[in-house]
């Protein structure tokens, strides 16, 4: 499999991204690629990191379409996205049991549960929506009202502009008041948009510190750690587990086993391929 994206073209990309891709895989038994990452998620400040992310078939799960898998300084992050679009959020805020099984994910270690809420627009990639900063998992269960109130839809430019409408998204915690100007900017920066996507998204993390994630004594118990994580994910969601996706959907051979990352051993962030570490040196 090729391990260039091909939405920027060829790509030199991190070897522990790549290795990443490689334990996903793995875990999932579904093909993945590697996303090149750059630009931020305004306002909220979050660099979009360079990636592996394997797609679920959309024929059989419903509430979330992908898992992504990269590295920060000394922490590795798997997440997911659920109820991200109307089809997904739909199915999810129908079903007040799911939203609570979400919920309780984030009080196990290393995980974290936040309401992702962002307004988009068609075809938006990411680092070109709204997305406010992440609030306390409460707001997800917030939404099961609002949602049943019709809140999460389609909007004018007109609506989204409405005061009422700020207003509205303040005192449901949704956003903070410091932030709505911020709103006015991004529609500014996109004149020609007549059409804006309210998205009541959740964002769940299961989060290692790299040092648990790179020795190769463990990676068959990483890999295990990271199938359960996404199963974990899967059941809370009602969707099947990996192993009871389709046959043909899944990986009929594993990648080549690489080499395991490699960290500073004085503040345990991933080595670059040099092996300098740029914090330290």
């Amino acid at each position: 499999m090729s391990v260039t994206d091909e939405r920027f073209g060829p790509a030199k990309v991190s070897e522990h991204t790549s290795q990443l891709l490689t334990i996903l895989e793995e875990a999932t038994g579904l093909p993945g690629e590697l996303h090149k990452g750059g630009g931020m998620m305004s306002p909220r400040g979050t660099p979009l990191s360079p990636s592996a992310c394997v797609k679920f078939p959309e024929d059989q799960v419903f509430i979330t379409d992908r898992v992504s898998f990269w590295v920060v300084g000394g922490h590795t992050y798997l997440g997911m996205w659920p109820a991200e679009v109307q089809t997904q959020y739909t199915r999810f805020y129908s079903d007040p049991m799911k939203v609570e099984a979400v919920i309780a994910l984030g009080g196990s270690e290393g995980w974290q549960v936040n309401s992702n809420f962002h307004i988009a627009y068609w075809h938006a990639q990411p680092a070109h929506r709204w997305y406010p900063d992440l609030s306390e998992s409460g707001n997800i269960r917030r939404w099961i009202v609002d949602f049943r109130r019709g809140c999460a839809r389609a909007r004018s430019r007109d609506e989204v502009e409405e005061p009422s409408f700020r207003r509205w998204l303040v005192e449901r915690g949704y956003v903070s008041e410091s932030e709505i100007p911020t709103l006015d900017s991004w529609l500014n920066d996109h004149p020609t948009v007549e059409q804006f996507f309210i998205r009541p998204g959740v964002q769940v993390l299961r989060t290692w510190v790299v040092t648990d994630t790179v020795s190769p004594e463990r990676r068959s118990e990483f890999v295990a750690e990271v199938r359960d994580a996404v199963n974990q994910v899967l059941s809370a969601l009602g969707e099947p587990k990996l192993s009871a996706l389709q046959p043909y959907t899944r990986v009929k051979k594993a990648r080549a086993k690489l080499e395991p990352l490699k960290v500073c051993p004085t503040c345990f962030t991933v080595l670059p391929v040099t092996g300098i570490c740029d914090n330290c040196a």
